[in-house]
């Protein structure tokens, strides 16, 4: 017989064995985002199992799990995510999934759902022992379990380690160096492709102090999570209130957000203090020009992170310069779940 299984064996070895086997690691980090109750977690975690073609079974059971939620309980996940968690169980290519499968398709599913469930049990070619039911596994003692092995999770993470992460290394290389990181965002981005906007997905991974690093997924030979951005942490060695960016300087603020751009040389902390400058306002004229300018700058930091303070200005300006800018700005970063800058935040950390 097959035992049910909810993932607790070999991802917490993983977690706590030495040498840590970094592809064990990652699998965590699915497991991390498919226990979150939340659609745009379990959609990545979905795309990265079908576009890496992982059938491991203990995996699979959760995105069955999720899949069989989100159809009984009327759970928030979109057709687009439930889709992709058909392709995932797909991937897993066990026949324990095609009773819950087959019940898809001969329900009243959206029109979309069913194509992609046909698809999937089209790939179930390896026989199973027993079918899986919904409630074979149980998600809120998963999450508990995720949420406590992250805390108790030792990080590896070292300024040393963190400057030797590169761009275009993979995701199993980075946890292999850094660990299992303490904070996950999920962000959307756009792009043009042969003539349509395609959307595709990040992962940023929250190294405490040392900053962030940015993934996107790449197909092709690959087919992996590959390091697109790093955001170094390096703290300001002043006070924070004579920062060029919280000056009374319109000239000196302007300037400086301009060559940080033209430079790509901001820190996590700019773009803070940049946030903060924005919640500040104005009510002197001359400024206009230097908070559109700052406008600018935050949405070349691509994090979803500062989609509240743009909408805060879009609000509240009576400018309708600086109401384009912050607009325009706003387009350009990511959606997702990021947490949101409030006012203050860049002053707690210090």
């Amino acid at each position: 017989m097959l035992k049910k299984i909810l993932l607790n064996g070999v991802l917490c070895a993983a977690l706590l064995s030495t040498p840590v086997i970094a592809l064990e690691n990652e699998l965590f980090i699915y497991e991390m985002l498919l226990s979150k109750d939340n659609s745009a977690h379990a959609k990545v975690a979905a795309q990265s199992i079908h576009n890496k073609d992982i059938a491991n079974l203990e995996l699979a059971d959760m995105v069955a799990q999720v899949l069989a939620d989100s159809l009984a309980k009327n759970k928030k996940q979109t057709v687009d995510t439930q889709a992709w968690l058909l392709k995932a169980l797909g991937a897993s290519k066990s026949q324990r999934y095609q009773q819950l499968i087959q019940s898809i398709i001969n329900s009243d599913a959206d029109s979309k759902v069913k194509k992609y469930a046909k698809k999937a049990l089209a790939r179930l070619s390896e026989s199973a022992t027993n079918s899986f039911s919904a409630g074979d596994v149980n998600l809120t003692a998963i999450a508990k379990r995720v949420e406590q092995q992250q805390t108790n999770v030792k990080s590896k993470a070292t300024r040393e380690l963190f400057d030797k992460v590169y761009t275009g290394d993979t995701i199993t290389s980075v946890i292999d160096t850094l660990g299992i990181p303490k904070r996950i965002d999920i962000n959307f981005g756009t792009k043009r492709q042969w003539g349509i906007t395609a959307t595709y997905s990040m992962l940023s991974f929250k190294y405490g102090d040392f900053g962030n690093i940015v993934f996107y997924f790449q197909n092709g030979d690959i087919a992996n999570w590959i390091v697109r951005k790093i955001d170094n942490s390096a703290p300001f060695s002043g006070e924070l209130s004579k920062h060029p960016i919280l000056g009374h300087n319109a000239s000196v603020l302007r300037s400086y957000v301009r060559e940080a751009m033209n430079q790509t040389s901001a820190t996590q902390l700019d773009f803070d203090l940049a946030a903060e400058r924005l919640y500040n306002g104005s009510d002197d004229d001359s400024f206009i020009d230097a908070l559109a300018w700052t406008c600018k700058f935050l949405a070349t930091s691509g994090s979803a992170t500062y989609r509240q303070v743009l909408e805060h200005v879009i609000a509240q300006t009576d400018s309708r310069k600086l109401r384009k800018y912050a607009t325009k700005s706003l387009r350009q970063l990511p959606s997702g779940d990021s947490k949101q800058y409030q006012k203050g935040d860049v002053f707690k950390t210090q």
